[in-house]
């Protein structure tokens, strides 16, 4: 692809680079993570800099950190200001040439949206933009002229796109060698009047080995604001499995994820060492964020092998550690090993309902048997938690696409049929279950067999692209299947879902109290007065109960 590009960053003697983690639209600033995505690229890219031709200086801006008005476009104008204000003094220490943003999610598209446009119009015009992340991986061309929402330009003179460049897929790789070929001028010009964004297709790296062991120098100016936050690292990449619910497991659309690599196990642990020595990083937890932790068996017992001499010679780990695991493939010994090591487990179970499972293709087979024997494997891991007091973090989805009253009733039954010795097994059982109510996050494939496949229907199809207030509430406003509705759904799998809850305050599960039936049945009558008043044209009809814009718990 041809296109334009000025020669500024020829003959500079420093190349001076903003790192920039945007906000989503609405009051969640994010949750209580900080991601290493942007350390791994600037990491690899110092890795390279003997290749470069000038020096390279680099700074860190995440926005959900930043002191900044609420973002929504009911509240612009003010946030408008605080953004302007907040990067010009950063412009004014830090007069960078280059912005590169994570558009990590499609929560984060319009406000990458809205900071690129500023820094263009006014910052610099000069100033390059490149974006990566899950979003513009899978939908490149919304970041071209063409297909960015024209609400945007009330607010903004220009109406070309404000980005340069795109990075598909892995970022590494690429974003060295266009740091490279900017410096050198070995782009190739063109004379491109819509100034089109260029889309670069990431390298895949095959051996994770290649990259630089972790350095957190880059996060150092919001020290204070990262104590007590949670740290997320990747110790490998891609995703065997094809589960419909994930974007990860998308091999089509994003062809890396089905390359699956891992660190050797002893970087792993070096760069555990190297997250426990930061002194300055005061964390309260580390997430291990890959898809499945090490779902070859012989790496995972290699690494409870060489963990186990690490804390043996070195101490108790100071940090609880997390991870994604799956119940095909977790054993009765991983539990126990997450227990010495302090690890949790985070299970997606995601439904107690054969059918539902396979519209998920959470197990490639067609033989009920073995779902069966799936579902009450979940039964002994939450009976067998119970028993060695080890800590699961359960995930289970409602109102997914395809649900019907016969899964609902399922899920029911699993936790609040009396089945042992007259009681349920949540009422016998502390279960941290995280019951999350479907998302349509695009990119994913159950999201789009939803309605022709499957018979849903989502109001607001294309939210991520929309001025709502709360792109969390929006997104959720599913009709599962022709037999039920939204209202139905969210009714159905309240009335069990606070039993559920009930019982595992009376049990004093962790992380649950007595404040939480109050706080789902709040927001089970907010979300349920927010569906009424709403209009299914979402394409053209925005309704005024948008103001209110609660997060259902």
């Amino acid at each position: 692809m041809n296109y334009k590009t000025e020669q500024i960053l020829q003959n500079k003697e420093r190349l001076r680079i903003v790192y920039l983690f945007p906000q989503e639209v609405g009051p969640f600033k994010g949750h209580n993570a900080i991601y290493t995505y942007f350390l791994r690229i600037s990491n690899y890219l110092n890795l390279k800099k003997e290749e470069l031709s000038c020096e390279i200086d680099e700074i860190y801006i995440d926005l959900r950190l930043e002191e900044l008005p609420l973002f929504s476009f009911q509240n612009l104008e003010p946030y408008l200001e605080g953004l302007t204000s907040m990067v010009n003094s950063v412009y004014d220490d830090f007069p960078f040439d280059l912005m590169a943003i994570s558009c990590y999610s499609s929560y984060e598209y319009l406000n990458t949206l809205v900071v690129a446009n500023l820094i263009k119009s006014q910052i610099s015009s000069e100033v390059k933009i490149v974006v990566g992340g899950y979003h513009p991986s899978i939908f490149p061309e919304e970041f071209q002229s063409d297909k960015i929402p024209r609400f945007i330009y009330k607010y903004f003179p220009e109406k070309n796109t404000p980005f340069d460049f795109l990075i598909k897929g892995e970022g590494e790789i690429t974003f060295f060698k266009l740091i490279r070929q900017l410096l050198n001028n070995e782009l190739k010009e063109g004379t491109n009047s819509c100034k089109a964004c260029a889309i670069l297709e990431g390298e895949t790296i095959s051996s994770l080995n290649d990259l630089p062991l972790i350095d957190f120098n880059l996060l150092k100016r919001y020290k204070e604001k990262l104590k007590g936050k949670r740290l997320n690292i990747d110790f490998g990449r891609g995703c065997m499995f094809r589960c419909k619910i994930c974007i990860p497991a998308t091999g089509s659309v994003l062809p890396f994820h089905k390359n699956v690599r891992f660190r050797s196990i002893d970087k792993c642990i070096e760069e555990l060492r190297i997250i426990r020595d930061t002194e300055w990083l005061e964390i309260n937890s580390i997430f291990i964020s890959d898809p499945v932790f090490f779902p070859k068996r012989s790496l995972r017992n290699m690494f409870y092998q060489k963990f186990r001499k690490f804390t043996e010679s070195e101490g108790k780990y100071p940090y609880a550690i997390g991870v994604y695991d799956r119940v095909d493939i977790c054993t009765q010994k991983d539990l126990l090993e997450y227990k010495e090591f302090n690890i949790m487990p985070n299970i997606g179970f995601e439904s107690s309902s054969i059918s539902m499972l396979k519209i998920l293709n959470k197990i490639k087979t067609k033989n009920e048997e073995i779902f069966r024997r799936y579902i009450k494997k979940v039964e002994e891991f939450i009976i067998l938690s119970n028993k060695i007091d080890s800590k699961i973090w359960w995930f289970l989805i409602i109102g997914l696409p395809g649900e019907t009253r016969e899964v609902i009733e399922d899920n029911r039954k699993f936790f609040l049929e009396k089945r042992f010795s007259g009681k349920s097994l949540s009422e016998t059982n502390k279960i941290i279950l995280d019951i999350r109510y479907y998302k349509a996050i695009p990119g994913c494939t159950i999201y789009d067999i939803c309605e022709d496949q499957l018979g849903g229907k989502i109001y607001y199809k294309k939210w991520w692209r929309m001025p709502l207030e709360n792109h969390r509430v929006y997104n959720k406003m599913v009709k599962p299947s022709k037999e039920l509705d939204f209202i139905d759904s969210l009714r159905l799998n309240y009335e069990w879902a606070k039993t559920f809850v009930k019982h595992q305050v009376d049990n004093k599960t962790p992380f649950y109290d007595k404040d939480d039936i109050k706080i789902l049945r709040e927001g089970y009558f907010k979300f349920s007065h927010m569906y009424k008043n709403m209009n299914a044209d979402y394409d053209s009809f925005i309704p005024e109960s948008w103001k209110q814009g609660f997060i259902f718990p």
